[in-house]
C-alpha cells in the first residue's frame, strides 16, 4: 500500500480516530452531549460556508454569534405548533439571511448548499429525537462502512470514474464498494432485529450520503477552492468530513417524512 494512492492514509486515520474519541465522548454523555456535538457542527459549517463564499472576517463572526443564538434558541425553546424538526429548520435557516446578504455572488448556490447542510443537521437532529442513538450510531455507521470501503477499493482498483467533472477521484468501483458495504451492515442488523426493510434502507442511505459529498465538491469546485477549511488534517473541514452524514441524513429526513 505505497505510493501517492495511499499518501495520505497515516494522516486521515490519526484524524478520524480522533474525530472518534469526540464522537464516544458526545454518545456517551448523551443527550446533553449529542446536542453540544450538532451545534458545533452548525456552528462551524456555517463559518465555513461563509468562509468559503467570501464574506469578510467581521460578517463571519457576526454569522457565527447568530448561529450559536438560534442553537440555543432550539434546545431552550421548542415550538409548541410546528413539528420539531421544521421548527428546528425555519430557526437554523435565519443565520442563512445574514449570509446572504454578506456575500457578493454566488447567492443561489450559498443558498442551495446552505439548505443542505441545515437540513443535514435537522436531519442528524430529528433521527435521534425519534428513534434515539441506535438510530444515529446506524446512520453513522453506514456512512463510515461506504465511505472507507469506497476509499480502499477506489484506491486500490481504480477503474472508470463515476462523476469526473465533479469528483475526479471517485470510481464507480469505489462507489459500488460503498453500496455493498452499507447493504452488509443492513443485513446483519436485519438478522439480528428482524426489520428487513433495513438492508434496502441502507443502500440507499449510503447512496445519499455519496451525493452530499458530490454535492460539496460541486460547490467547491465553482468557488475554485480545495477545501472548505483545514481544521481536519487530512480531511480538510468539517463539511469535507461530514458532507456525507450531512447528505445520509438528508436523506433519512426525507424517508421519514415522506415514505
Amino acid at each position: 500500500m505505497s505510493g501517492s494512492n495511499w499518501s495520505d492514509l497515516r494522516v486521515r486515520m490519526l484524524s478520524g480516530l480522533a474525530l472518534f474519541v469526540v464522537a464516544a465522548i458526545a454518545v456517551w454523555a448523551q443527550p446533553v452531549g449529542l446536542w453540544v456535538l450538532l451545534w458545533v457542527l452548525f456552528l462551524t459549517a456555517h463559518w465555513e460556508l461563509s468562509h468559503m463564499f467570501g464574506a469578510n472576517k467581521d460578517r463571519q463572526f457576526w454569522i457565527m454569534g447568530l448561529s450559536a443564538l438560534v442553537g440555543l434558541i432550539i434546545i431552550v425553546c421548542p415550538s409548541l405548533v410546528l413539528p420539531p424538526f421544521m421548527f428546528a429548520f425555519l430557526v437554523l435557516c435565519i443565520p442563512l439571511i445574514l449570509g446572504f446578504i454578506s456575500i457578493e455572488n454566488n447567492h443561489g448556490l450559498y443558498l442551495a448548499y446552505g439548505a443542505f447542510a441545515v437540513l443535514g443537521v435537522t436531519g442528524l437532529w430529528h433521527v435521534f429525537e425519534v428513534y434515539g442513538l441506535e438510530a444515529i450510531l446506524v446512520l453513522i455507521g453506514i456512512v463510515i462502512l461506504s465511505d472507507v470501503a469506497g476509499y480502499f477499493v477506489g484506491r486500490q482498483l481504480g477503474g472508470p470514474k463515476f462523476w469526473p467533472a465533479i469528483s475526479p477521484k471517485k470510481t464507480w468501483s469505489g462507489t459500488i464498494a460503498g453500496w455493498v458495504a452499507a447493504g452488509i451492515l443492513g443485513l446483519i442488523i436485519a438478522i439480528a432485529t428482524g426489520y428487513w426493510a433495513i438492508v434496502p434502507a441502507a443502500v440507499i442511505l449510503a447512496f445519499g450520503a455519496q451525493m452530499g459529498d458530490i454535492a460539496e465538491s460541486a460547490v467547491k469546485r465553482i468557488l475554485g477552492v480545495k477545501d472548505s477549511s483545514d481544521l481536519i488534517p487530512g480531511h480538510g473541514g468539517v463539511l469535507d468530513r461530514f458532507d456525507g452524514l450531512f447528505g445520509a441524513a438528508v436523506t433519512a429526513l426525507i424517508i421519514m417524512v415522506f415514505v
